[in-house]
């Protein structure tokens, strides 16, 4: 999964980024928004649907954003 770079590196990172007051910035593309290409929380590794690689790649760009959303959330109060 395209996502669990971002997760782990940002997580790895977290400590030394609350120490120094930093930020973090993710990148992600419009392919993330695309209403056609559905994101299966349930069936991440395509087990029980056909692979498409276009669908595999939205389904990481949405993953990026639901966890910049989410981390946003827990630690926007900490600057």
């Amino acid at each position: 999964n395209g996502h669990l770079g971002h997760f782990i590196l940002t997580s790895r990172l977290l400590p030394l980024l609350q120490a120094a007051n930093g930020r973090v910035v993710n990148v992600s593309s419009l392919k993330g928004f695309d209403p056609f290409h559905g994101f299966d929380i349930q069936d991440m590794l395509f087990e029980r649907r056909a692979y498409d690689p276009f669908v595999a790649y939205g389904s990481t760009k949405r993953a990026n954003m639901l966890f910049t959303y989410e981390f946003n959330r827990r630690f926007a109060q900490h600057g």
